[in-house]
């Protein structure tokens, strides 16, 4: 059970198990000094701290088990990490059993390592409290992104979790060609073979389309572009962000009513638009002070500071950028609290 709640311990805090080397016993005091001192991986550093901490029962396990049976090697915590896995799985399955009826949500992304791969969340209501619920319930490796494949690996995913497509009642996925065409998308590949499940194209997506879509104004476009480059210029070097924080708090009262007041820009998101409107609304409440930022900083000794900051301090004066930013400001205020709620 020590060794079980360690992985469950590293697993709920998102930690890493194991570390550059890992040999010998924990239990022994060389090793469990190793293990203290960060060379042998967190999993093994927390065993040695737990004996270290007065767990007899562990110390006596890693002591007296052969070296074949002591149940912290890497393949024990992998098999470990996927029984429980499998076991909060079975319990959401049976949620979504007792329920009866459900929905899928779907979309395919490339990983860090380069493959593509499918997330598979269920939506329902769960009978306990009456609330809907969405759970996620895995990856699913993708070799093709046809609109057959995905169906196909949707199908297999859902046999494989013992859920009946008879009780699937909607699909949710973005409003890409392979997702949600008419003839050989999934949503119609899948309504084929049951038409009870509607698809429904996700609404923050959509919203997120539309403002895209009305954002392709020449000067909208340049403005926005001119805040992601300032909004990274400054975070890009200590001394420059130091600069603006610094004339930000030079220049407001440390009062209660300003301690919330924000002293860092935000960079402008590239898929959601809820955060480009705290991008943008930043930048305009901190005008004053990014332009005084940048008045100092062009006369800096490193030239492409001074060059970068006299760049961008002519173009953020100029007047088509103030009415740009002054009116997407304006727009976007009414379709924010809509984006937050989506």
């Amino acid at each position: 059970m020590p060794i079980v709640k360690t992985i469950l311990f590293c697993a709920r805090h998102n930690i890493p198990l194991r570390g550059h080397r890992e040999m010998g016993s924990v239990a022994s005091d060389d090793v469990r000094d190793i293990c203290l001192n960060g060379e042998q991986g967190v999993f093994r550093g927390l065993l040695s701290f737990r004996i270290e901490c007065g767990d007899i029962d562990l110390l006596n396990h890693l002591e007296t088990a052969s070296k074949n049976c002591t149940m912290i090697s890497p393949q024990i915590q992998n098999e470990v990490i996927e029984a429980i896995g499998s076991a909060i799985e079975k319990k959401i399955v049976e949620r979504i059993k007792s329920s009866k009826f459900y929905s899928i949500l779907c979309d395919e992304t490339t990983d860090i390592s380069t493959e593509e791969q499918m997330t598979v969340c269920i939506r329902y209501v769960d009978l306990t409290n009456c609330v809907i619920q969405e759970d996620f319930l895995g990856f699913v490796k993708m070799t093709s992104t046809t609109g057959a494949s995905i169906k196909n690996a949707i199908k297999q995913k859902l046999q494989e979790l013992g859920l009946s497509l008879d009780n699937l009642r909607g699909k949710g996925y973005d409003g890409g060609s392979n997702m949600a065409g008419k003839n050989n998308g999934v949503q119609a590949l899948l309504l084929n073979e049951q038409p009870l499940a509607f698809y429904t194209h996700c609404f923050s997506h959509s919203l997120n389309l539309c403002i895209s879509k009305a954002c392709e104004v020449s000067s909208i476009k340049q403005m926005m572009g001119i805040i992601g480059a300032v909004a990274s210029f400054f975070p890009a070097s200590a001394k420059r962000a130091d600069k603006l924080k610094s004339i930000i708090e030079s220049e407001i009262p440390n009062t209660e009513s300003n301690k919330q007041r924000k002293t860092k820009l935000k960079t402008l998101c590239e898929a959601r638009w809820v955060e480009r409107h705290d991008s943008l609304m930043t930048f305009k409440e901190l005008y004053i002070f990014i332009l005084n930022a940048l008045e100092e900083l062009q006369h800096d000794t490193n030239t492409e500071t001074s060059s970068k900051a006299l760049l961008y301090l002519i173009s953020i004066t100029k007047s088509e950028f103030l009415v740009a930013i002054d009116v997407a400001v304006l727009c976007l205020a009414y379709t924010l609290q809509l984006s937050v709620a989506l």
